[in-house]
């Protein structure tokens, strides 16, 4: 799949009256730097924020690589955290009460006590699995059902939900390539280096089987408002060219992200 993340939708009839589905997009890349300590994983989140979802009937993720439903966690449960939900949005948020059967909270501004958005708990049973092969490479698609944005559209306003796949260290997955050195023979000391790429909605960068299952199913690209991308590597790890300047770069703050990451490398 060459890299790219491919997000599409099938949409009511409504959709033609200005009613087109619209999110900002999450996306972390944790980088497992501790591998004799954890278990070989790597770790790509994806959280969307929909700001007009009334047309929308389903949702599709393409990834560049296989994952199995096993791999696949909701992140509801851990965002029910002051600490993680204010970590996660980089402003101080509220989680409220659960309510739809454990299924929704509200996440409110301390302050002035307003809803922000709703977060969703996206149950097994909303997401289903399917392999597309194609010109040598092989993805996963991960579509997420009507059931799902039935049950946000009783709220009015932001709604959210977020996901983790984990990704085995040593499987091609379309964003990290390792480059050895050719003389590391002759080397004292041996470096890596590492090419991370993202890229999401790239048509260019589209297998022919997703472009043939666009054409085939006349679906359409997710419009999308803002893309916040967050690549997480150990301090070790020197980062020495990017292809624009990162907005921001820091060192993650301790403690706060312990209950986001608990048990995530196992």
């Amino acid at each position: 799949m060459r890299g790219s993340i491919a997000v599409w939708h099938d949409t009511f009839p409504i959709d033609a009256a200005g009613y087109a589905p619209r999110a900002e997009v999450h996306i972390n890349i944790w980088r497992n730097g501790q591998r004799k300590k954890h278990k070989h994983f790597d770790l790509f989140d994806i959280g969307f924020r929909f700001e007009e979802l009334r047309a929308l009937r389903s949702l599709s993720i393409s990834l560049p690589f296989v994952a199995e439903p096993e791999q696949v966690n909701d992140l509801f449960e851990v965002m029910h955290d002051t600490s993680t939900l204010s970590a996660i949005f980089n402003q101080t948020l509220i989680p409220g009460s659960m309510v739809d059967g454990g299924k929704c909270f509200e996440a409110s501004e301390p302050e002035s006590k307003r809803v922000q958005f709703f977060v969703w708990r996206c149950s097994d049973d909303e997401l289903q699995y399917s392999t597309i092969d194609g010109d040598g490479e092989t993805g996963t698609i991960i579509n997420i059902s009507d059931k799902f944005f039935n049950r946000m559209r009783q709220n009015v306003g932001d709604h959210y939900f977020r996901i983790r796949i984990k990704v085995p260290i040593g499987v091609e997955n379309g964003f990290v390539s390792a480059i050895n050195p050719k003389d590391s023979a002759f080397l004292s000391t041996i470096s890596t280096s590492e090419i991370i790429e993202f890229r999401l909605n790239e048509r260019r960068n589209f297998s022919p089987a997703i472009r043939e299952r666009l054409q085939a199913k006349d679906c359409t690209l997710i419009d999308i408002s803002a893309v916040h991308y967050f690549l997480i590597r150990d301090m070790g790890v020197e980062m020495t060219q990017s292809h624009t300047s990162f907005r921001k770069m820091r060192r993650l703050e301790p403690i706060i992200w312990n209950r986001y990451l608990a048990d995530s490398w196992s």
